[in-house]
């Protein structure tokens, strides 16, 4: 009854009053087909270049039975972790551009922004993460075209950092230390100063073990630039952690039997403590000398000219003091110079002499006379490294009154000025400065006015740096 009914008013005029006394729900529950058709006529149709979409309209009476319901918590779970992981993205890309903008505050602004771009970064260093802060300023450091002021400005802002991250700083020890290491060769010694104290730091806050971990493939490196650097920066953390709790490494590394470069850079770390700490070895001396003792003999020439340079540097720090402590060595030392030749035995010169300054009379008498025998045949050597060694040695006997002068005067002075001064000397600025202070020094043993004498020759002389020099 109904279909007949639905298709009796479909056969009356479309108009508006008829299109709203139509029930829609009656046909869409009713007679789904003949409403199809209904629009089809109203409709333009597919050759008239439209195309109609056709779908189900759902009610809740059309609805199957057997319809699963929609989990509304797994729908906020999943858009509360979507804006989640967007606010996340949107809080660090503004905490980077922040940090860009206080680094480059410090690093191009005037001194009261630099002051306050500092402070700031300082007191938000938890807040910016170390991740943030190092992705961004190490790459800064390492760029070519920094002049030194703009470095010293970034290394200061890693040094006021290192304090707040304490132990956050540990996977980023060893980029770190790349970036440091360098400096402690520079020639600038305030530059030197500032990379031992970020060194410093950086022990303290990731503690002795991250430092050895990040420094022991440096050991062993076949680049002695690389063992150099290495050998500075684990002294520096010796001294900042303390000597004792690092003497069984540096121990262990200077009687390694693998390779010559582990015990060279065992050595190396003795020679730079003793250097920085000076008359500070003193409660050490005993522990040193016998972790190096094996070095005066070893197989490796470099082995050997490393264990006199250390020798040399102690003796130098403690002077005038504690010569007992040396006396094993002071054979091996005097066989060397000898018999030795070149290198060796530039730097077992060099050792014997500043073992001398802790000699009393009797002793330096006799070890002074050996070595003004050496120094009289090593006159002619073409080595650079001998002749500065010669100098360093003429300047030290020059000062000491036990050393007869008779003997000074036929083995040193008669043939120093033909010697050293001539062109291919003087033209070496290095061999020029210590020329300098050698000469004036042998005014201390010698009659001024015989050296004098000697200078006044050269201001006759047709070289210009001769005149220049005397």
């Amino acid at each position: 009854m109904k279909l007949i009914k639905l298709k009796s008013t479909l056969e009356k005029p479309m108009t508006l009053e008829f299109y709203k006394e139509l029930n829609e729900d009656h046909l869409v529950s009713t007679n789904p087909k003949y409403l199809n058709n209904l629009l089809d006529d109203i409709l333009p149709s597919n050759k008239q270049g439209f195309i109609t979409i056709r779908f189900e309209h759902t009610s809740e009476k059309m609805q199957p039975s057997d319809t699963r319901s929609i989990d509304l918590s797994d729908i906020k779970s999943n858009t509360s972790r979507k804006q989640g992981k967007l606010k996340t993205n949107n809080i660090s890309k503004f905490k980077e551009h922040k940090l860009l903008k206080l680094l480059l505050k410090v690093k191009n602004g005037l001194p009261l922004q630099r002051k306050n771009a500092l402070k700031q970064i300082s007191m938000k260093a938890l807040e910016f993460g170390p991740s943030v802060i190092f992705h961004h300023i190490l790459p800064m450091i390492m760029l070519p075209n920094i002049d030194d002021y703009e470095r010293h400005l970034l290394v200061k802002v890693i040094d006021r950092i290192l304090i707040r991250l304490k132990g956050l700083i540990k996977p980023y020890v060893s980029k770190i230390l790349l970036v440091v290491e360098p400096m402690l060769l520079e020639d600038d010694y305030f530059t030197r100063v500032e990379a031992r104290e970020i060194i410093a730091s950086l022990t303290k806050s990731a503690g002795i073990a991250s430092m050895i971990s990040a420094l022991r493939t440096d050991i062993d490196n076949t680049d002695e630039f690389v063992r150099n650097t290495c050998a500075r920066s684990l002294a520096v953390v010796a001294i900042a952690s303390g000597i004792n709790r690092l003497l069984p490494f540096i121990r262990a590394v200077s009687r390694s039997r693998k390779s010559w470069q582990a015990r060279h850079t065992g050595i190396k770390i003795i020679q730079q403590l003793s250097i920085l700490i000076k008359q500070g070895i003193l409660p050490y001396l005993p522990a040193f000398l016998d972790i190096i003792k094996h070095g005066i003999i070893d197989e490796s020439s470099r082995i050997r000219i490393m264990t006199a340079l250390t020798v040399s540097a102690m003796a130098d720090a403690i002077a005038p003091n504690a010569i007992e402590y040396f006396s094993f060595l002071l054979d091996y030392l005097l066989k060397g110079i000898r018999t030795l030749r070149g290198a060796v035995l530039a730097a077992f010169l060099k050792a014997t002499s500043s073992l001398i300054n802790l000699m009393d009379e009797e002793n330096t008498y006799y070890y002074a006379n050996e070595i003004i025998i050496v120094l009289k045949k090593e006159y002619t050597s073409p080595d650079n490294d001998i002749k500065k060694v010669i100098l360093n040695i003429i300047s030290q006997l020059s000062r000491l009154k036990s050393i007869d002068l008779n003997k000074f005067n036929t083995h040193i002075y008669e043939k120093y000025f033909m010697m050293f001064w001539n062109k291919k000397n003087l033209q070496n600025l290095k061999l020029f400065h210590l020329i300098k202070i050698t000469t004036v020094n042998l005014t201390l043993k010698i009659n001024t006015i015989k050296i004098c004498r000697e200078l006044f020759k050269f201001l006759k002389s047709d070289s210009f740096i001769l005149k220049i020099a005397s």
